[in-house]
């Protein structure tokens, strides 16, 4: 070995015992932070929402001390089951919805609870499902991963600040509609917010790992475009450390005042984007029984905001000056408007009595313990009316259908897509039409599919979220406007695994791996010109077919499901289905 090699050696091997000694510290250090400081709240990645904290934590910050349940939501955990005689409210959004500068049981999600329950005979209970960073995309996920699971009556969708982040990015060449139904939520988000590495030392791999991968990303975690220039090195594409240091050095747009400028951005792919989350979100959460509740963000800016104020607001952040600001947060308000509308919901707009108030407002968004409170009364003197009417008797609070599966798939057939129909549930599985099929506006809910009996059919591809295993739940909407004349007909048939569908025009349904390995038939046929809920429920023991909320066939049965490689069918496999389906949904049960 040479003098040179040896020095090497010496080095490396010091250089070594430097990092780890590094390490250590970080972990012992990370340990007494969690124990006896100040920490802020720790995140993992989460494959459907880009980041989560993590369950079972305490932190504080500033003033303001919290706990994050077993469900990863602030606060006391909900009972799972919802006990009977409860209604439960859950607020969901981003930062201002956690409403961090608010200590433990005082968020203004959490005190909705305390202002509302003189007002019924119910129990209320309030819940702040707010995640601090969240744009409505991951609001989106994070309903269908966790929260309708926790059987809320009524969800307040509370979203504005970080949702506006993309809107600058995403104002032209940008196909909304394909990248609304075809980008996956399994995509890995880049990793750009907390943990932070010295604070939560097991963080630091992970970021350095995520700052070099350039897999694709939903708009609010992209850079925007920029400007070729020969004499100077750009950001290389989704390196999230430039991005923002460019983000931060370019000064705010300065867009003249015009008339038209809320339309211009109420027309901006960005805000079609936005529009498509809320709609898909309020399709969600009423398919599953409750009532969403869509409310406009609070912020400083206000038109007549004083320049002294302007300054707590991070223009840089968005790319917008101040009159854009309030144009975008315009066309997000109508846009929240037409949502709610279409849908006939409610749609709470309390701007006027909060917006531009230095005392209401840390900076741009997050409100002070004062805005939270006054914001909290003003809220629940909305809520008070559609609590009342939601739970007369008892009874309408408790029409929706007792979620006990995990979903799987949920395919809404309300628009057609490049050929395509939209699955909402977690693991985003479009199906693509082939032959007679063609969109309908008279369906079970918002618009459906109109099959020809002839050839027409939506294939999906094979994939393990199909297969159902064991207990499963399989669902749809039928509707028959004419006699059936076929003996049978295809709803939902993955071949060699499972087939719902009618024979002789009654509910029916065949389980390969099942036994007795047998078409189970339903006791009478589907009715004429209405719509039925058709459902085959199987827990391990029991199969049963429920129709129009009625159990038709129950028998006892046992197996499990086999797999193939094939494709799931809907409307074909079975005999071609002549007539309409709606809502298509897949659910396994523990």
């Amino acid at each position: 070995m040479t003098k040179r090699s040896g020095w090497i050696v010496i080095i490396t091997v010091n250089a070594a015992i430097l990092l780890a000694a590094l390490y250590y510290l970080l972990h012992v250090t990370d340990a007494y932070i969690a124990q006896k400081r100040e920490r802020t709240i720790i995140y993992d990645i989460h494959s459907l929402r880009r980041q989560a904290p993590l369950p079972n934590q305490s932190c504080r910050i500033g003033s303001a001390g919290y706990t994050i349940n077993q469900y990863g939501i602030r606060g006391r955990a909900p009972d799972v089951p919802r006990p009977e005689g409860v209604f439960r409210i859950m607020a969901m959004g981003g930062s201002a919805a956690f409403d961090y500068l608010v200590g433990e049981g005082n968020s203004w999600p959490e005190m909705l609870a305390k202002l509302l329950q003189d007002d019924v005979t119910l129990q209320v209970e309030s819940f702040n499902a707010g995640v601090n960073g969240y744009s409505s995309r991951e609001t989106l996920a994070f309903y269908h991963d966790k929260i309708r699971f926790l059987e809320p009556d009524m969800v307040i969708f509370y979203h504005g600040w970080n949702d506006v982040k993309y809107m600058d990015m995403f104002k032209e060449q940008v196909d909304v509609d394909s990248f609304f139904y075809v980008k996956s939520w399994r995509e890995k988000y880049r990793f750009l917010t907390a943990p932070r590495p010295l604070r939560n030392w097991y963080a630091l791999p992970l970021m350095i790992r995520e700052r070099f991968d350039d897999s694709a990303a939903l708009p609010e975690n992209r850079s925007p475009a920029k400007k070729k220039n020969p004499g100077k090195k750009t950001a290389r594409a989704g390196s999230p450390g430039l991005a923002w240091a460019a983000r931060a050095a370019a000064p705010p747009s300065r867009a003249a005042s015009a008339p038209g400028l809320m339309q211009h951005w109420a027309q901006t792919p960005g805000m079609l984007y936005f529009e498509k989350n809320v709609e898909a979100f309020v399709h969600a959460v009423l398919s599953d029984g409750a009532l969403p509740v869509l409310v406009a963000q609070n912020t400083l800016a206000a038109p007549d905001t004083a320049e002294a104020d302007r300054k707590k607001i991070t223009y840089k952040w968005v790319n917008l000056d101040h009159e854009n600001l309030l144009a975008v947060n315009e066309a997000m308000v109508a846009a929240l408007k037409a949502v709610a509308a279409r849908n006939d919901i409610p749609c709470i707009d309390l701007r006027g009595e909060l917006n531009g108030n230095r005392d209401n407002f840390a900076d741009h968004v997050h409100m002070r313990p004062r805005g939270s409170r006054r914001f909290a009364y003003l809220l629940a003197e909305k809520l008070s009316p559609l609590l009342a009417s939601r739970c007369t008797g008892h009874t309408v609070a408790r029409k929706k259908k007792q979620r006990t599966g995990m979903l799987t798939a949920h395919w809404v057939f309300d628009k057609i897509i490049y050929g395509t129909v939209a699955d909402i549930g977690p693991f985003n599985m479009p199906g693509t039409l082939a032959g007679g099929v063609s969109a309908a506006p008279d369906g079970a809910v918002n618009g459906c599919l109109e099959f020809d009996g002839k050839d027409g059919e939506v294939i999906v591809p094979d994939n393990n979220y199909l297969n159902l295993g064991a207990k499963f739940i399989i669902s749809a909407w039928v509707r028959l406007d004419e006699p059936v004349t076929r003996p049978s007909m295809g709803i939902a048939v993955k071949g060699g695994e499972y087939h719902l569908a009618l024979r002789g025009g009654k509910p029916a349904f065949f389980g390969y791996g099942l036994s007795p390995q047998k078409w189970y038939v339903a006791a009478r046929p589907v009715p004429l010109n209405t719509w039925v809920d058709i459902s085959v429920v199987y827990d391990g023991t029991v199969l049963k077919i429920v129709m129009a909320g009625e159990e038709v066939c129950s028998a006892e049965a046992g197996g499990s499901l086999l797999t193939t490689s094939r494709p799931l069918k809907i409307g074909s496999a079975n005999g071609f289905f002549k007539g309409k389906i709606d809502e298509v949904k897949l659910e396994v049960l523990p």
